[in-house]
């Protein structure tokens, strides 16, 4: 009965999604992804010499409108995912990843761009990480975009230090990075979707944190962002553990 006022009213599902303001920025998603995708597409045929010769200038510039355009996608992936979760409508299969490995991708993943912004990346795996199974192929997705964020904010230099380890049946990921400081109350902002627009901190760009905090929350876990005194930040991600088999 619902969902028929609903759709008198105009106000069919997307995604089913249902609230007002979440419904409101997933419409506009939609054409936005479609429109997205389109353009890079339209990159890569360029890159690939469909209509000429391309320098290798002309690739590298392409290359980071692509990567942009990818950026974005992801982003409205996280969000749209995120009201999902809050809404009660996500739906995933149990997913079995070996953490061990997916972190020592990412650490892969990231050092090139670490490097070039001259950032110090420290992984430290305390004892041997399992195959684990979680609801749902999150686990690398949150741990991607958490990275992604941590180091936007990270300061030219600063040093990120990222460490994991698992105990009594549980995971533990704690990643503090040498940033702009902040206090525990401001911090919060960062998940509180008006208040990261009046208070500006970087970590609240794009609602990325927004997303891994409740990914990790329908995962069973939690994650919290607090400050690292006199150097900057540190956000703590615990996740109960389901062996794998």
């Amino acid at each position: 009965m619902r969902d028929a006022d609903d759709r008198r009213r105009g106000r069919s599902p997307v995604d089913g999604v249902e609230c007002r303001e979440n419904l409101l920025i997933n419409h506009f998603f939609h054409d936005f992804k479609g429109n997205i995708s389109t353009v890079i597409m339209c990159i890569e045929a360029v890159s690939d010499g469909v209509w000429g010769e391309v320098t290798e200038r002309q690739k590298a510039s392409l290359g980071r409108a692509g990567r942009t355009c990818e950026r974005m996608i992801r982003l409205i992936n996280n969000f749209r995912d995120m009201t999902q979760m809050e809404e009660g409508v996500f739906e995933s299969e149990p997913e079995t990843v070996n953490v061990g490995a997916v972190l020592e991708g990412i650490e892969r993943e990231i050092a090139p761009v670490a490097h070039e912004r001259g950032q110090l990346l420290d992984f430290v795996r305390e004892g041997r990480l399992p195959a684990a199974t979680f609801r749902g192929a999150l686990f690398e997705r949150v741990m991607k975009s958490l990275f992604e964020v941590v180091l936007d904010a990270t300061r030219r230099g600063g040093r990120v230090i990222a460490r994991s380890g698992c105990d009594g049946g549980g995971l533990s990921v704690d990643v503090a990075f040498e940033a702009i400081e902040a206090d525990e109350e401001t911090l919060g902002t960062v998940f509180d979707r008006l208040a990261q627009t009046r208070t500006g901190l970087q970590l609240g760009r794009g609602f990325t944190l927004l997303f891994c905090r409740e990914a990790v929350a329908w995962m069973g876990g939690r994650l919290h962002l607090g400050p690292w005194p006199g150097r900057g930040c540190r956000v703590t991600i615990a996740l109960p553990l389901k062996p794998a088999g």
